[in-house]
């Protein structure tokens, strides 16, 4: 991961975070860096060919980690193998779209929002995802065969939709607000109707 020193604006006072070719204001607590907005990641968001979010994030002097206030989404991608060097706490955390990952290993630890997990064809673990979370969607993840890694806590809904692979919910989140009849999980052509309904009765 890059640093470089801190941007000012010749207007404001306040500091900034390179990602890709975009820039971003933020607060600095310590040696942690504070995102105050939105941050998107993906095609078009960055020059070249990155493995990792850390080849593209260019921190301040002295900043060893960082955090997004609002979501974080990595969408639209074809390069990214590694969600390395992005933030540690989110508020919602997106991952829709990217041709290459593998695992949200690296993602970050913390989310007080919704977990998306969508269309990631190459995704085989979700190993590393943030383990309570408000909403978690589990959609279209052809290459996903088990929910272990994902989860634990779910305050909100869990839907789990169209994965071609999945072939049981072991690793599903223990706790859960509610799954909607019909609809929360639903097109996982390996997963057993008696599992879904043994699993959806047991959080009802």
């Amino acid at each position: 991961m890059k640093t470089f020193k801190t941007h000012m604006t010749e207007s404001s006072d306040t500091p900034t975070i390179k990602i890709g070719n975009r820039v971003y204001n933020g607060d600095i607590r310590g040696s942690h860096f504070i995102v105050d907005n939105d941050v998107e990641v993906g095609r078009g968001s960055y020059n070249g060919s990155p493995k990792s979010i850390s080849d593209i994030v260019e921190l301040p002097k002295g900043i060893k980690t960082w955090e997004v206030d609002n979501d974080y989404r990595v969408t639209y991608d074809d390069s990214l193998q590694s969600l390395k060097g992005g933030p540690t706490k989110v508020k919602g955390f997106h991952v829709y779209k990217c041709s290459k990952l593998r695992s949200l290993k690296d993602g970050p630890s913390e989310c007080r929002g919704d977990l998306v997990v969508e269309v990631n064809p190459k995704l085989s673990s979700l190993e590393g995802s943030p383990q309570d979370v408000r909403n978690f969607y589990c959609d279209d993840n052809n290459s996903l065969k088990t929910l272990e890694g994902g989860p634990k806590t779910v305050k909100g809904n869990f839907w789990c939709r169209w994965n071609k692979s999945l072939s049981t919910l072991k690793g599903a989140p223990s706790s859960i607000s509610r799954i909607r009849d019909g609809l929360g999980i639903i097109e996982n052509p390996k997963l057993s109707e008696d599992e879904i309904n043994t699993f959806i009765n047991k959080h009802k």
